[in-house]
């Protein structure tokens, strides 16, 4: 199989690695419109002398058109609305209302975003006001809303979509600080790096297993505009760590299910039924057991393990499941708590918020995002309070057993292998600029 081909099967959703690129100018834009030639008045005629002598019919000069303004690129500020910037720029109530309507059939107007940059093309129509020709709006990289007239002289909307190609792009360094800190600073984005965390949290304790000098690598795949512009997010393709004590590999497949997940080398499944840390870059600061609580001040069972981390910090599902609860629950403060199958269930507290749509009956990923860390509740500091249960009796977090989840056999594996081994040859092109590694541009 190509590099090629195993790219373009891969690509899934993440946030972009990004890169500078020269603004280009919008398809079907001119940079510059000539105004209408007006024609001088006629010479006046002599005086009359004698009959006026026979001359040809007089010609009507055609009207010139009503001038058209070059384009020009509004930038949308802060509380800006689509019909807002349209009456900004001269366009009268109705004709603004017209387009507004027109660009609704085919575009949720709520993408509209601070910073965007809209072109519009505009004829000068008098003292009526301005008349908008064509609008174009970038909704990102890949995509954009063009608007135009139509034979009857009404609005047109349409949504174009861009050409892209896919580059895989290499990430690796030592780890100095925490392992989010070093990923960052070695180019890799928010979300594949997210991506990169959930995934090595299913066989590592990122708070005792990872240390200063320790080994990291991914590979993920980018797609890219014609000017080089970065856009929508990266696939994580490979995850690798390495320690004294550890060695971990991870290689993105479609399972036969048509379900993505990663493998080690052999094709064994690495996802775990339960994450061992639902949250990153804490440190455990109290475990299971008996305890002096320090808002009571007497000693009661601590019923599930904390972890101290920043108010706002992520946390995300320990594993697939259904959410049981979500909301105010007395001294757990803000509080979600999902099943995984009959027996067992894991709780959260203490969260400052509740992602949006965690709701009971909703069901969720391993790896989903379902809150942030806070110090709602019986609580003297941001952390979070994370419980696992069995049969709705509380057990210790660190002691539930991890297995495999499933194994690759027969054409899957096979399949599998000859991926694995793209990916390792591109993880072995050197490419001193940062190991970016090219790829067809074609794919």
């Amino acid at each position: 199989m190509s590099g090629t081909g195993f790219l373009v099967g891969l690509g899934v959703g993440a946030a972009s690695l990004e890169r500078s690129a020269p603004r280009a100018s919008l398809p079907g834009m001119p940079a510059v419109i000539p105004a209408a030639v007006v024609l001088p008045p006629p010479m006046p005629s002599p005086p009359a002398m004698g009959p006026a002598p026979t001359s040809p019919p007089a010609t009507t000069t055609p009207r010139p058109a009503a001038p058209r303004v070059a384009p020009a690129e509004i930038e949308v500020r802060r509380g800006d609305t689509l019909l807002g910037i349209l009456t900004r720029a001269g366009i009268g109530p109705g004709e603004a209302h017209d387009a507004v309507s027109s660009l609704r059939r085919v575009a949720n107007l709520r993408r509209l975003r601070t910073g965007q940059r809209l072109a519009l093309e505009i004829d000068a129509a008098g003292a009526a006001g301005q008349r908008l020709a064509r609008l174009v709006w970038p909704l990102d990289g890949a995509r954009e809303l063009h608007l135009v007239r139509d034979h009857e002289g009404g609005f047109a909307a349409r949504s174009i979509e861009r050409p892209l190609t896919r580059e895989p792009f290499r990430v690796h360094g030592r780890i100095a600080g925490s392992l989010y800190e070093s990923a960052r600073r070695a180019g890799m984005s928010g979300a594949s790096l997210a991506e990169m965390i959930a995934l090595l949290s299913w066989d590592l304790d990122l708070q005792r297993e990872v240390q200063p000098g320790d080994r990291f690598e991914a590979v993920v795949e980018r797609r890219l505009t014609e000017e080089g512009q970065v856009v929508g997010s990266s696939a994580v393709l490979f995850v690798g760590f390495e320690s004294r004590e550890r060695k971990i590999a991870a290689y993105r497949f479609v399972a036969p299910d048509g379900r993505a997940d990663f493998y080690d080398r052999e094709g064994h499944a690495l996802r775990k039924w339960l994450l061992r840390t639902p949250v990153d870059g804490a440190r455990l600061s109290s475990a299971f057991g008996p305890r002096r609580h320090p808002v009571l001040g007497y000693t009661r069972m601590h019923k599930g393990v904390d972890f101290a981390a920043p108010t706002g910090t992520p946390v995300i599902a320990a594993g697939d499941g259904t959410v049981a609860f979500a909301g105010r629950n007395r001294g757990y403060g803000n509080h979600v708590r999902l099943t995984h199958g009959a027996d067992y269930g894991t709780a959260y507290a203490h969260l400052s918020r509740i992602a949006p749509g965690i709701k009971p009956g909703r069901k969720v990923r391993q790896g989903e995002l379902i809150g942030q860390v806070g110090s709602t509740g019986l609580s003297t500091g941001p952390h979070l309070h994370y419980e696992v249960l069995h049969r709705d009796e509380p057990i210790d977090p660190v002691g539930v057993k991890a297995s495999f989840a499933a194994e690759l056999k027969g054409s899957a594996l096979r399949r599998f292998l000859a991926q694995r081994d793209t990916v390792d040859a591109l993880r072995r092109q050197p490419d001193p600029d940062r190991e970016r590694l090219v790829a067809d541009r074609g794919g």
